[in-house]
């Protein structure tokens, strides 16, 4: 799984971070992949699985979400590229919590 620690604070609790605006941008990171309609669609239904319905995602949510994500990009993209935009969204939500 992927460490998202630059999301975590001191103690491993979530920055001030938005649930819907994480969602958000992990759909648009992925959106030049699948299309924006799928991307939201295959972001919401992870994430609903897992049980993210109110504002605030932990960091252990982002990392089982990002890893079923990977999973689909994969069959898409390919495991290496799918790798890459992983981390790109891994880089994007990192710059978002310290904005």
């Amino acid at each position: 799984m992927l460490a998202f620690s630059p999301l975590s604070g001191p103690e491993g609790v979530m920055a001030d971070t938005n649930g819907g605006n994480v969602l958000e941008t992990i759909a648009g990171v992925i959106s030049p992949y699948l299309g924006p309609g799928m991307a939201r669609s295959a972001v919401e239904a992870h994430a609903r699985k897992l049980g993210v319905d109110g504002p605030h995602i932990t960091p252990e949510q982002i990392e089982t979400l990002m890893a079923k994500i990977g999973a689909g990009l994969n069959i898409f993209v390919g495991r290496e590229k799918s790798s890459a935009i992983l981390e790109e969204v891994k880089r994007v939500l990192a710059g978002a919590v310290r904005a």
